[in-house]
């Protein structure tokens, strides 16, 4: 399935444990409307900028960072921006490279641990459809072209990704194939250091303010403290992988396959590869949430507890021996990732929380201590383009000084607010509440009476709420159909492809 689009039960770093009592839908709307009060006390005491930004930078050329563009070109405003894109292209996680081998083997042979940066390819992997509609995921007055499939391709996406570039976004400069080293505020500026991948050659760019975009996919996250995983990937690193690093399903043809994850992508890549496996093993916490793939050839286990390298096994919670693993893909999430803000990762005013979730954010998108300092898309489990525009709507009515914020004092209370009510998994916006953030950010722009001009993102009508509210239903009858393909390629020995797509 399509990363950072609907992800209720991903992996294990995406569904923390939250209270039992806050898991509840009643729970949750209530702490929403909390924190509206909470942020409507604040604006009080609002502060607007103290001169609208001009010079903008923007770090990353996927589908937040081009909404972000759109957000500051449609503003009344005399920005200056410069995009940055570490890739050749713009496109971001949809931008497609392939051939993964090589990183694949760098990241095998890395060490221990969770990974790193590393040179950039896409989570994208070759046989992809979304899980969201084209018409629930399109960005605003910009929809997917009449004769898109109802779950669009990893191609049909990225061309349309590119259509919305060429039709809204305007910047001074799009610097692709540009490595963000470092960002730092000196002086009361911000100073972004970059390096040009294909020449070697450096260079500085000094800003007004700066949005990160770089997106979410970037650190593979492997869980850690499971007795024997270590020893076996050090002992033979050539058995593992990650989601991250997934493309063809061929690579598994008469394989025992280990999938630990029963989110999306781990649903993906398990009904992919069980075409042409020998066998394949889907892991969940809860194999009882898991799809019924059974038909395919994939069995449902439960948590994984140890593993055996000398063996080749696998042992769940519930005693269940897994024997004669070739290989054992996690599609168990990513960490959050932002090396060119080395200063601002630790400490008390720090934005990272050991990668799993940010900190300091103001409606998880200002830096308290500096709102010049803007992150979108940060959040998992949506319908991610509307909300990079909700998003991208507000940064450009604040850095234009039309839209003002609470002091700091406000912004940390209403920080702290969220922390206390949500837990670890502050950004899991699991429906209803990614839909209820989006009519949240578009209500301080109504009532602030800066709805129009700029950006006018998608309003969450009626319509929108029913279709986002079935939507994984909606995605559960494709998946049926699917799978029921994907039964009769493996009996005639084919190669995985999907059925007929609906329009």
């Amino acid at each position: 399935m399509v990363p950072w689009v609907s992800r209720p039960d991903e992996d294990q770093l995406n569904s923390l444990p939250l209270n039992e009592n806050q898991a509840s839908k009643g729970m949750r709307s209530e702490i929403l409307s909390g924190v509206n009060k909470t942020i409507q006390r604040s604006i009080t005491t609002a502060m607007h900028c103290k001169t609208p930004f001009k010079r903008i930078a923007i770090i990353g050329g996927g589908p937040a960072g081009l909404a972000a563009a759109r957000g500051l070109t449609e503003e009344p405003g005399d920005f200056e921006v410069d995009l940055f894109e570490r890739k050749k292209r713009v496109g971001g996680v949809w931008d497609y490279t392939g051939q993964k081998s090589k990183a694949l083997e760098k990241w095998q042979h890395g060490g221990t641990g969770q990974g790193g940066r590393d040179e950039a390819i896409s989570a994208i992997y070759k046989n992809m459809e979304t899980n969201i509609t084209s018409w629930l995921m399109a960005y605003s007055q910009h929809p997917f072209p009449k004769n898109s499939e109802k779950y669009p391709s990893r191609s049909e996406v990225e061309d349309y990704v590119e259509s919305y570039r060429d039709r809204f976004v305007r910047v001074r400069a799009l610097h692709t194939n540009t490595d963000v080293q470092r960002v730092r505020k000196e002086n009361g500026e911000w100073t972004v250091s970059c390096e040009d991948l294909s020449t070697g050659h450096r260079f500085d760019g000094v800003y007004d303010a700066v949005v990160v975009a770089n997106g979410h996919f970037e650190r593979p996250y492997i869980p850690s403290g499971i007795p024997g995983l270590e020893e076996w990937r050090q002992r033979d690193p050539s058995c593992f992988s990650h989601a991250k690093y997934f493309d063809d399903p061929e690579d598994f043809r008469d394989k025992t396959v280990l999938v630990v994850g029963a989110g999306p992508s781990g649903t993906d890549v398990a009904l992919q590869v069980a075409v042409g496996a020998r066998q394949v093993y889907l892991s969940a916490r809860r194999p009882s949430a898991s799809p019924d793939l059974s038909a395919v050839g994939v069995r449902n286990v439960s948590e994984i507890v140890r593993y055996d390298g000398a063996t080749r096994t696998a042992t769940t919670i519930d005693g269940t021996e897994l024997a004669d693993i070739n290989k054992v893909v996690f599609c168990t999430g990513y960490l959050y990732d932002f090396p060119f803000l080395d200063s601002y990762r630790s400490g008390p005013k720090g934005i990272l929380d050991g990668g799993a979730r940010l900190l300091n954010l103001y409606r998880q998108i200002f830096y308290i201590y500096d709102p010049s300092l803007a992150f979108l898309a940060l959040q998992k489990s949506v319908v991610p383009m509307p909300l990079a525009e909700s998003q991208a709507a507000v940064v450009g009515r604040v850095f234009s000084g039309r839209l003002p914020l609470p002091s700091v004092d406000d912004m940390t209370r209403a920080f702290h607010h969220d922390i206390e009510r949500y837990g670890p998994g502050i950004h899991t916006l699991n429906f209803p509440l990614d839909v209820e953030y989006c009519r949240e950010l578009q209500e301080w722009l109504d009532e602030s009476a800066t709805t129009a001009p700029g950006l006018q993102p998608l309003r969450w009508d009626d319509a929108h709420y029913e279709a986002r509210r079935t939507s994984a239903e909606e995605k559960s009858v494709r998946l049926a159909k699917v799978a029921a393909h994907a039964a009769t390629l493996k009996a005639a020995r084919k190669p995985f492809n999907f059925p007929p797509r609906d329009h």
